[in-house]
């Protein structure tokens, strides 16, 4: 007689298991207020040591997390004056990077990261303190490309596409000094945007170029250094949606409001459909070290999936709970980031929320 499945087994993901980490080194430092504290972008360093990432609410956050021994830890990075949301965030040169935004405009800011900590038996570190970049008054930054040399950015705001140089910025630090004042940096417009919705809210990052919808449904291929956009001739076949998961063989995943799939190709300058999502409609993804891609999907009580790019299929794993570190339900997610070891990190868009570690199974 076949094993009957209990309800816990079908209603929760059951395939890998999550670790939840709060936005704080409990016991030690002050919490994030609850209403600061709703996750909604995560970039992990070059060297996979720290994952970086931003709050929205109330006001915005930047945050740090040591996830490996032997600091296990996330540590608040402080308050961002007059932001309300992070809407980007990028770890360069040692320092993080956010696009954020506020009731006047959009800003680019900078800060320097904490070194790691020994979370066991010795806590000690510092706050950085925090600078302004660039200011885009009565504009929203909706995404931040910063190239790995930290010497150019690329904003992609609600009325255009913009570059900030970074170049003649000395960046020497050592521990006991901070050699480094960083002053407000001219804005360079690269292209006029007709953003219209969340399709068009992110850039896919090539090795050559950014790609955007910057004309209604049609890709843009965006070179920051040359200050050039050129319209592809590639088209989505959808008007909102959520973009981009960066997949193992070069292409860029999309989903469209319902949970349809696209997969873009830069370097064959196409789009093909590629299958369905659980249900619409997807807030993050990111692909695992096997190629296979993890996303959350649907309205309410978010769920789990995992899509086979080889067979264009996605699985509905379930509704997400961790019981490693914190014991929490999730709702809903807003990004998601691969790690240096095959794991994904998970952006808790809640009151409250925690950034959320997943380890996929092993085959």
């Amino acid at each position: 007689m076949p094993e009957k499945k209990t309800a816990t087994t079908q209603r929760f993901v059951s395939r890998g298991n999550f670790a939840v980490m709060p936005l704080s080194f409990p016991g030690v430092t002050v919490p994030v207020d609850p209403d600061e504290s709703h996750v909604t972008s995560l970039d992990v360093s070059a060297d996979g040591r720290l994952v970086v990432g931003g709050t929205s609410g109330a006001r915005a956050h930047l945050f740090a997390a040591f996830p490996k021994p032997p600091a296990g830890l996330v540590m608040d990075l402080g308050a961002i004056d007059g932001a309300t949301e992070t809407r980007a965030v990028a770890a360069r040169g040692g320092r993080v990077f956010a696009a954020v935004n506020g009731p006047d405009g959009g800003r680019l800011v900078t800060q320097w990261l904490p070194w790691a900590v020994d979370g066991i038996q010795e806590w000690s570190t510092w706050r950085p303190p925090l600078s302004a970049l660039a200011a885009l008054p009565d504009e929203r930054i909706l995404d931040l490309y910063v190239a790995p040399d930290a010497k150019l950015a690329c904003c992609l705001t609600s009325r255009r596409v913009v570059r900030v140089r970074m170049d003649d910025v000395v960046t020497e630090m050592t521990r006991d000094n901070l050699s480094v004042t960083f002053g407000a940096r001219d804005v360079e417009d690269i292209a006029d945007a007709a953003v219209r919705g969340p399709a068009v809210s992110r850039f896919a990052v090539a090795p050559d170029a950014l790609y955007a919808p910057l004309e209604g449904r049609m890709l843009s291929r965006i070179d920051p250094d040359a200050r050039a956009a050129d319209v592809t001739g590639v088209e989505l076949p959808f008007e909102r949606g959520w973009g981009w998961a960066h997949m193992r063989d070069g292409r860029h995943l999309a989903a469209a409001e319902d949970g349809r799939l696209v997969a873009f190709d830069p370097a064959h300058a196409r789009a093909a459909p590629a299958g369905r999502a659980p249900l619409g409609p997807v807030t993050c993804m990111a692909a695992g070290a096997d190629g296979t891609v993890y996303g959350l999907c649907a309205e309410g009580i978010g769920r789990m999936f995992a899509y086979d790019p080889g067979r264009r299929e996605a699985t509905d794993l379930g509704a997400v709970a961790g019981v490693l570190g914190t014991k929490r339900y999730a709702y809903t997610f807003a990004d998601a980031v691969t790690g240096r070891d095959g794991e994904i990190y998970f952006a808790e868009n809640d009151r409250g929320g925690h950034l959320w570690v997943y380890f996929p199974p092993v085959a």
